[in-house]
């Protein structure tokens, strides 16, 4: 999550959106549509990222090729729906994990 912060350019919020199906692997390619923001509450509010040119298609350098490809194997959740980056019990990632 972090590379693909710094290499992205992402907001924290829209990793935490990001299903299987936004993540293309081979051209290595991301789709961002929503943003999952934590709120105060702990909850997650998934919406629409802030604007519409946040709508967009991010492409990584290759050196991530690896990377994203194993974290997507070993770690993301299975389904085209899931979850690519999940916190304990396999539930969406919370913010506090990153104090940890």
């Amino acid at each position: 999550m972090v590379y693909l912060g710094v290499y992205g350019p992402l907001r924290p919020e829209e990793p935490a959106g990001f299903r299987r199906r936004d993540i293309d692997v081979d051209g290595l390619k991301i789709k961002v549509r929503i943003a999952e923001p934590e709120r105060t509450n702990g909850r997650r509010a998934p919406g629409e990222t802030e604007s519409e040119a946040g709508t967009r298609t991010v492409h990584l350098p290759e050196f991530l090729r690896p990377e994203l490809s194993l974290h997507t194997e070993l770690y993301a959740g299975k389904g085209p729906d899931s979850l690519v980056f999940l916190g304990e019990k396999d539930a969406a990632f919370r913010r506090s994990a990153f104090g940890r």
